[in-house]
Formats: structure tokens, sequence, C-alpha cells
């Protein structure tokens, strides 16, 4: 299952079903979508950004700091001194971005032009002294390889203010159906997968344009059938468009 949240104009979590990881869902879901993509650097997601020959998409990739922080952080039992010298700068950070919360587009963009940016300039030149020190198969080695070959993805933040330091909030969703997955234990077939995709879209949907779930599907599935055959009406359905029917009062008898 993979998580997708829309931005800011298109107001949606999305779940998608495969019953692999192969990158060929990606293909199909973004086919007609350019843009930005903010993930985590699987491999699923390259064809996105490198397959330029076939011209599959154009797209851009935004990188996610909170999987290269925690590369680093797993190397703190055997790399203490250099690990906690990266995150302490990715600490920083962070930070930045704590107190940025609210402020205007032209304060996260000068602020992260003067502030962060230097920080993570700091990181890749401390990575590239360290990284001929270390073994092929160290891990730390692999953490600053991750860094280094993404430093276009992780610095593409800087340069606009609607793009975030990481993707926690995909991963946050991902938990959700997590959640699910622990509860229903078995989706039983693809088309359940595919099924199942489908309502928790319209439920996470709904909990992001803050809609009770409940109220919500209850009056999507009563009145889908009536709007189907024409598109427009369709789309008031859709969570950030929907308004409560109103309530009828029936006198006490």
């Amino acid at each position: 299952m993979t998580a997708v949240l829309g931005d800011k104009d298109h107001p949606f979590n999305l779940f998608d079903f495969s019953p692999d990881k192969s990158f060929a869902r990606n293909i199909t879901f973004f086919k007609n979508y350019s843009g930005l993509i903010q993930a985590d650097g699987a491999g699923g997601f390259d064809v996105l950004f490198e397959n330029t020959t076939l011209k599959l998409s154009q797209c851009l990739e935004v990188g996610c700091h909170a999987h290269s922080r925690r590369k680093f952080y797993d190397c703190l039992t055997t790399h203490i001194k250099d690990s906690a010298y990266i995150l302490d700068l990715y600490q920083e950070l962070f930070e930045i971005e704590a107190r940025l919360i609210g402020n205007s587009y032209e304060e996260i963009l000068q602020t992260r032009q003067a502030q962060a940016k230097p920080i993570l300039e700091k990181i890749k030149e401390a990575l590239l002294e360290i990284k001929p020190t270390l073994t092929p198969k160290d891990e730390f080695l692999k953490a600053i390889n991750y860094f280094l070959k993404n430093w276009l993805a992780l610095t593409r933040y800087l340069s606009d203010p609607d793009l975030d330091i990481s993707n926690n909030d995909t991963e946050r969703l991902i938990k959700e159906f997590v959640l699910v997955r622990k509860n229903i234990l078995f989706m039983g077939s693809d088309r359940a997968g595919h099924a199942s995709a489908i309502l928790m879209t319209l439920i996470a949907s709904a909990n992001r344009n803050k809609l009770n779930p409940v109220d919500y599907l209850a009056d999507v599935f009563t009145r889908i059938n009536s709007l189907a055959h024409d598109p427009e009406l369709l789309k008031q359905l859709l969570p950030d468009r929907w308004t409560p029917p109103p309530k009828t009062n029936h006198p006490l008898t």
C-alpha cells in the first residue's frame, strides 16, 4: 500500500494498493503528473525521476530529511562521535522548521536560505571528509552515500516554502493503514486490497478536511448513485467540497 498526500490545492490523502513493490505501480499512478514528489528514496520511485529516455513523467524529487537522519541515528552505537555531530546539526535544522510554523512564505524562504542552507553545507562538508576513512561495508558509509546521492533532492525544500523538510506526514498516514491491517489481518484478495485503498482514501481525506468520516461516508453512500450520471455533481461529494445535508426535524407524535 502506498500513501500519497496532495498539496494544499489538492487536499486529499490517497492510498494506492498493489500486490507487489515494483516500480510499475508508480509509473501507472503518476503517468499524467508533472511536478514535485517528496519521497523517502525508495527504489520504486527512482523511475519517476531518472527515466528520462522513456519520458514516463516530468517529476522532480524532493528528499526526506527524516529518513536521512534516521540512517545516522542507526550508526550511533558504532560511530558515536561522528553520528552525534551530524544528528546535532539535524536537530538544528528541524528546530528551524518548528520556529517557522505559521510564518509567511517570504520569512520561510529567507530563514531557510540564511540559516538552514549553511547547516546543510556543513553536514555535506563533514561527510565528504569522513567518507574516505570508511570501509565499503560500513553502515555509516551507506548513510553518507544516501545523503550525498540525494543532495539535490534534500536541498530542494530550501527554495520552495511550500515544501517540507520531511515526509513525516505521509509516514503517519501509513501508520493509520498499518493499524487497520493489524485489526483485519488479511485483505483476502487483490480486489479487496483495492477496495480497502478506496475506503481508506475516503476516510483519510475526510479527516484531513476536518469532517466526521461516519457522517461523510453515510451521506456519500446515500447519494452517490443518484449523482453518478453527472461528473460535476459527483465532484460535490469530494471531501473538500462536501457539505452536510440539511437536518430534517420530525415533529414528535
